[in-house]
C-alpha cells in the first residue's frame, strides 16, 4: 500500500512538471516583440551622463555598455515620463555626441560616432573596451559589488528593488581571502555566524539571524543542492562556484521548507561568452597539496559555450589523523540557437575524504583544568578505525525561452545521488578525573537519491501605469534514502597522554536503526514586483504539500507524515533617484520536522514569521554597496525537552530573535576594495517545557560580531601588481549551552593576504600571479562555541596557503 501510495505521488508530480512544457510546445508562438517598444516610468534627473546611464540601466532593467571615457566630463538633461527604452536612452544621450544600439533585447551598446567602425550592414564596431553597468546574477563579478541577485526572484534582479536584505559573496572575494569552504567564504557577511563549529571543513552548521541553519538546507543554483531525506554531511567545492548569494529571514514563497533565518544559494562556474583559462596550485599548512584548473570556450558564433572546473586536494588537518582529501570535477555546456532560448546542461562530482572530527568537553579546552588544556592538535578518536567519506554526483539543466516581451518559460532540473559513511568516536559525558574521557561509537551508512525540479513563467506586463514583473511556478523535490546508523560503548581514552590502539566492537551496540525513508514537497507559488513611478510592491504567496514514508525495517512499522502550509509574504520600496531606497518586509517560512512526541503523534511543521526594515544605497557614480536593516523574527513549535519523559521532545518552544545589521562593499578607484559588516542579534527562547531554558538566549549565538576586510593594489609605479589585503573578525561571547549555565568568550582573529600580478610589471610574464594568504594570523587559541558542556569544538589554528596561478 505505502509502495503504491508513494508511485502515485511520484508519478503525479512529474506528470503535472513535464505537462507544463507540454503546454508550451502546444502554444502558438510569437516572435518576440523588440525590447525598446515597451514602455516604462523613467524619473532620471539632470546631471552627469554617467549616473544619467546607471540610472537608466536601472529603472528599465537593460544592461548598458560603453567606454567610460567616452562619457566622461558629460552631462545629460535625463528624462522622465512613461516611454519606451529606445525613447528614455535617445533623450539621455541627446546633444552628447554618442549614438547606441540595441544587440539584443536586453542590451543596449553605447559608442562615439567618430571612433567608430561601420560594416557591411552599417551596424557600429566598439574598438576599445567597454565598461558595463550592472552585471548578470549568474555571471562573473569583477572586484567585491554585485549589484544584482537571483535568489529573491529566482532571476536577474537589482538588490536595490528587493525588500529584503541581501549579500554577495563573489568569486573575486572568497579567492582573495583563500576561503577553503562556504563557511569561510561567508566569514565577513553581516547576519551569519560561520565556523561555529571550529575548524571543520564541513559547512555544518551555519547561524543565520541566530538560527541554525543545516548545510543540507543549502541551495545551489536556485534548487535545493541535498533532497529530502538525507541526514548525512556535505561540504560545497568553493573553487566551482561563481558567487554565494544570502537571502535574509524566510524564504519559503518562493523555495518551500525551509529555515527561518535565510536561504545561502551558491551559484556555480558557468560557460560564458568570454574564453576562460585557468590552471593553479596551492601548497599549505597541515601537508595540504592542492590543483586546480577552469577551462572554457566558446564557438565563433557563441551559440556553443563549454567549461570545465575541476580540483584535487591532498590534505591533513590541524587535528591528527584527520585528513581533507577532495575530488571535483563540474563540466557544463550552454547551447544557444537565438537570443531568445538557451539550455545549460550542469554536471558535477564530489568527494570528500575526512572532513569531520567530534565534540570535546569543555573542561578539556575552556574551564580550568589542573592539567591544562589540551592542544587543537589533540585526536580523541582512534586513528586505525575512524574514517568519512561522502560522495555527490549531480547531473541536471538550465533551460530558458522568451516568447515575446511579457512572458518566459524556464525550468531548472537535477538529479544527484549522494553517499556518505562515516565512522568515529565520540565523548560520553564529563572528564573523569579531569584527564579521562570515556567514549562512544557512531555508524552511520547513508545512500540517497533525489530529484528537484523547478518550473516557472516569468511575466512583465503593464497594468494601466503599474508596471509588473511576476513570477508562477511548481516546484517539487523528492529524495528516497536508505539510512543506518548504530551506536555502542567503546573505550575510554587519557586526552593528555593518548594510547591509541583500543579495538572497537561494532557487533555490541545500545542503539541501532535501519531506515527506508521516501520523502517530497510540492509548491504552487507566484510572486509580483508591482512598480508605479519610484515604488515597488512586492507580494507573494504559496502553497505547499510535504509527504514523508519512514519504513522502520527493523521493526517492520512505518510512520506517515502528511503536512500543508500556506505562506505569503509582502514587501515596500522607494527607489530614490540618487540610490537610496528604503524598504519594509514580511515574510514567512515552514519547515516539517521529523518524529513523534511519547504519544505517538506526529510532530507539526515550524513556522516562522518576519518584520523587516532597512534602507539600501547604491550611489551614482561610486561602485559600492551599503546597507542597514532591523528585524523581529520569531520562529514556533521548536522542539524542547519533554520534562515527563527526556527520552521524547515536545513542541512547545518558541525562540525570537531581533537585531540590526550593517554591511558594506565597495571598490574603489584608488585599487582599495572593502567589505565590512556588523551584526546585533538578541535571541531569547520565549516558549518551553523546560522552565530553566524560558527567557535564556539560545547557544552558539553571540550578541555582537564585527569584521572588516580591505584589499589594496599598491598605485605606486615601481610596485605594480602587487596588492595586501587584512582582515579582522570579531565574535562576541556566547552562551554554551540553553540552560545558558556557562560562556564561551568572544574572540578577535586577524587575517592577512598578499598578491603579485607578475604581468602587470613584466608583459612577458601576463596571467602569471601569486598569492600568500594568513588566517588566525596570531595563532590565537579559541573555542569556537559548545551546545553542552560535554559537546565544544576546536578554534582554527594559524593556516597558511600559497597559490600559484596562471590565466591565458
Amino acid at each position: 500500500m505505502n509502495v503504491d501510495r508513494r508511485r502515485q505521488r511520484t508519478v503525479s508530480a512529474v506528470a503535472l512538471l513535464l505537462s507544463s512544457v507540454a503546454t508550451l510546445t502546444a502554444v502558438s508562438i510569437a516572435r518576440p516583440a523588440i525590447a525598446q517598444t515597451t514602455e516604462t516610468t523613467y524619473a532620471i534627473s539632470p546631471g552627469p551622463l554617467s549616473q544619467a546611464l546607471a540610472s537608466f540601466g536601472r529603472q528599465s532593467g537593460i544592461q548598458v555598455s560603453y567606454v567610460p571615457s567616452n562619457a566622461a566630463a558629460k552631462q545629460s538633461a535625463g528624462v522622465t515620463g512613461r516611454l519606451s527604452a529606445e525613447a528614455a536612452i535617445a533623450r539621455i544621450l541627446a546633444g552628447s555626441g554618442l549614438s547606441y544600439r540595441f544587440t539584443n533585447a536586453r542590451t543596449i551598446v553605447i559608442s562615439s560616432t567618430g571612433s567608430d567602425t561601420t560594416d557591411a550592414a552599417g551596424d557600429s564596431t566598439l574598438l576599445a573596451p567597454i565598461f558595463v553597468t550592472g552585471e548578470s546574477a549568474f555571471g562573473p563579478v569583477d572586484g567585491y559589488v554585485a549589484t544584482n541577485a537571483s535568489s529573491a526572484m529566482k532571476g536577474d534582479i537589482p538588490i536595490l528593488e528587493t525588500p529584503q536584505s541581501i549579500s554577495v559573496v563573489t568569486a573575486h572575494r572568497i579567492e582573495d581571502q583563500a576561503a577553503q569552504s562556504v563557511n569561510e567564504a561567508l566569514r565577513y557577511t553581516a547576519g551569519v555566524r560561520s565556523e561555529s563549529s571550529g575548524a571543520q571543513m564541513m559547512d555544518n552548521p551555519l547561524y543565520l539571524r541566530g538560527f541554525q541553519q543545516s548545510s543540507l538546507e543549502m541551495y545551489q543554483d536556485g534548487l535545493r543542492s541535498v533532497t529530502p531525506g538525507y541526514f548525512g554531511f556535505f561540504a560545497v567545492e568553493p573553487y566551482g562556484l561563481e558567487r554565494v548569494e544570502v537571502l535574509k529571514g524566510p524564504s519559503s514563497v518562493l523555495y518551500g521548507q525551509q529555515a527561518p533565518g535565510g536561504l545561502i544559494n551558491v551559484v556555480s562556474k558557468r560557460p560564458t561568452d568570454n574564453p576562460v583559462n585557468e590552471v593553479e596550485t596551492i601548497i599549505g599548512s597541515f601537508d595540504h597539496y592542492q590543483g586546480g584548473f577552469d577551462v572554457g570556450g566558446t564557438t565563433e558564433d557563441k551559440n556553443i559555450m563549454y567549461r570545465m572546473v575541476g580540483m584535487v586536494r591532498e590534505a591533513d588537518t590541524q587535528v591528527d589523523y584527520v585528513e581533507n582529501n577532495r575530488r571535483y570535477f563540474a563540466p557544463s555546456v550552454t547551447w544557444a540557437p537565438d537570443e531568445d532560448t538557451k539550455l545549460t546542461l550542469l554536471g558535477s562530482y564530489q568527494r570528500n575524504e575526512g572532513d569531520f572530527y567530534a565534540q570535546v568537553p569543555a573542561a578539556a579546552v575552556l574551564f580550568p583544568n589542573p592539567n591544562g588544556h589540551i592542544p587543537f592538535s589533540r585526536f580523541l578518536g582512534e586513528p586505525d578505525w575512524e574514517y568519512e567519506t561522502s560522495e555527490r554526483t549531480a547531473v541536471g539543466y538550465e533551460f530558458e525561452h522568451r516568447f515575446n516581451e511579457a512572458v518566459q518559460f524556464e525550468q531548472n532540473f537535477r538529479y544527484t545521488h549522494l553517499s556518505n559513511h562515516r565512522q568515529y568516536l565520540q565523548a560520553s559525558g564529563a572528564l573523569v578525573d579531569n584527564r579521562t574521557l570515556n567514549r562512544t561509537y557512531n555508524l552511520r551508512d547513508i545512500e540517497n537519491d533525489g530529484i528537484a525540479i523547478d518550473s516557472r513563467f516569468r511575466l512583465d506586463f503593464d497594468t494601466g501605469r503599474i508596471e509588473h514583473k511576476a513570477v508562477v511556478g511548481l516546484d517539487y523535490l523528492w529524495g528516497k534514502s536508505r539510512w543506518l546508523e548504530q551506536r555502542g560503548a567503546a573505550t575510554s581514552i587519557d586526552i593528555y597522554n593518548p594510547v591509541y590502539g583500543s579495538p572497537v566492537d561494532t557487533s555490541v551496540y545500545t542503539s541501532r536503526a535501519l531506515s527506508d525513508i521516501d520523502a517530497s514537497q510540492a509548491g504552487l507559488y507566484l510572486q509580483d514586483q508591482l512598480k508605479l513611478n519610484n515604488f515597488i510592491l512586492t507580494l507573494g504567496i504559496r502553497q505547499d504539500w510535504a509527504w514523508r514514508d519512514t519504513d522502520n525495517l527493523l521493526a517492520g512499522t512505518t510512520t506517515t507524515q502528511n503536512d500543508h502550509a500556506f505562506s505569503k509574504k509582502a514587501g515596500l520600496t522607494y527607489l530614490f533617484d540618487n540610490g537610496i531606497a528604503p524598504y519594509v518586509g514580511y515574510a514567512e517560512s515552514f519547515n516539517p520536522v521529523v518524529g513523534t512526541d511519547s504519544l505517538g503523534n506526529p510532530f507539526v511543521p515550524e513556522t516562522a514569521q518576519q518584520w523587516e526594515v532597512g534602507v539600501k544605497y547604491q550611489p551614482e557614480g561610486f561602485d559600492g554597496l551599503f546597507t542597514v536593516s532591523a528585524f523581529d523574527l520569531s520562529r514556533q513549535n521548536v522542539q524542547t525537552y519533554d520534562p515527563s519523559d527526556p527520552r521524547y521532545t515536545l513542541q512547545t518552544g518558541e525562540i525570537r530573535a531581533r537585531g540590526l545589521e550593517l554591511e558594506g562593499v565597495a571598490n574603489l578607484d584608488n585599487g582599495l576594495s572593502l567589505t565590512a559588516a556588523y551584526s546585533y542579534t538578541d535571541a531569547e527562547i520565549t516558549e518551553t517545557k523546560t522552565a530553566s531554558q524560558l527567557g535564556n538566549t539560545p547557544y552558539r549565538v553571540p550578541r555582537h560580531a564585527a569584521s572588516l576586510w580591505v584589499n589594496y593594489e599598491l598605485q605606486q609605479e615601481a610596485v605594480d601588481g602587487l596588492s595586501v589585503g587584512a582582515g579582522v573578525r570579531y565574535i562576541g561571547e556566547t552562551w554554551g549551552s540553553d540552560d545558558n549555565t556557562f560562556k564561551v568568550p568572544g574572540f578577535t582573529l586577524v587575517d592577512l593576504a598578499v598578491r603579485y600580478d607578475f604581468g602587470k610589471k613584466f608583459p612577458e610574464a601576463e596571467g602569471l600571479s601569486a598569492s600568500l594568504n594568513v588566517s588566525n594570523l596570531f595563532d590565537k587559541y579559541y573555542v569556537a562555541g559548545c551546545f553542552t558542556e560535554n559537546a565544544c569544538n576546536y578554534g582554527s589554528q594559524r593556516t597558511i596557503f600559497g597559490k600559484l596561478s596562471y590565466q591565458w
